[in-house]
């Protein structure tokens, strides 16, 4: 899950990486860079899409630009925290300034995947506007909010007050369980991309067309329960579902 910056508090002021640490987020860096370049290059294409089949802009694609801004926003956080700025070891920042990153960047990546698969969804809608299905779309909306909105408020909240995250010194600051918040976080994350993704499935069996087709369609939307953790994928595979079905 791309939510952490994983640097390590220590008494110094400065956070460092051990070798192994260094490892890892130097593929972190790796595949975020690679999927954002992938996710920039799907929604470029599928403006240039819209305006050569002269369709206007509709509720989707204006989620789909705010999404892959706050998925940008994570990823910037994550690459800073991982490779800038370079000082005598790669990876060394104020130790300050790392808590407040750590503090940051789960709070993009909730807002990030909330705006996508509220992207998604609304592409659902207008995909299939039967009404049975939109009010179902409507309630996954919702759940999709509430998500959101909770977990932002829990993330910033479990710390008392919010500045004890990253000025531990700070008298009579007090956290909560951190790691069984993001354990919920990650759990209900994950109900949602299911949720999403077998959303459609009714619908599409429903089509008039072959088997194979229908599983082929079915597959397509299921792309989205591999990329539920990651906002620069999910991008992707809306395009995709997008670009299937929307003509383009």
């Amino acid at each position: 899950m791309a939510r952490s910056t994983a640097q390590r508090a220590t008494g110094s002021r400065i956070l460092t990486y051990a070798p192994e640490e260094m490892q890892y987020h130097v593929a972190h860096f790796v595949l975020l860079v690679v999927f954002s370049g992938f996710a920039i290059t799907a929604v470029v294409l599928r403006f240039w899409a819209r305006k050569v089949q002269k369709q206007a802009l509709a509720l989707p694609d204006y989620l789909t630009v705010l999404g892959l801004i706050f998925a940008l926003g994570e990823t910037g956080v994550n690459v800073y925290g991982c490779c800038f700025p370079i000082q005598r070891r790669l990876g060394s920042i104020p130790k300050e300034m790392g808590l407040q990153l750590m503090f940051l960047s789960p709070i993009l990546w909730v807002t990030a995947v909330t705006i996508i698969r509220a992207a998604i969804i609304s592409l659902y809608m207008q995909l299939f506007p039967t009404r049975s299905f939109r009010i179902a779309c409507h309630a996954a909306l919702a759940l999709n909010v509430a998500f959101g909105a909770t977990a932002v408020i829990a993330d910033c909240l479990i710390c008392q007050p919010i500045r004890y995250r990253w000025a531990p010194t700070i008298v009579h600051g007090s956290c909560g369980d951190q790691k069984s918040l993001d354990m919920y976080i990650a759990i209900l994350n994950l109900l949602q991309d299911v949720l999403v993704v077998v959303l459609p499935i009714p619908v599409l069996w429903g089509l008039q067309i072959a088997r194979s087709r229908k599983v082929a369609l079915i597959s397509i939307f299921g792309i989205g329960i591999m990329y539920g953790s990651h906002p620069e994928q999910m991008l992707v595979k809306q395009i995709l579902v997008a670009s299937k079905y929307a003509g383009c």
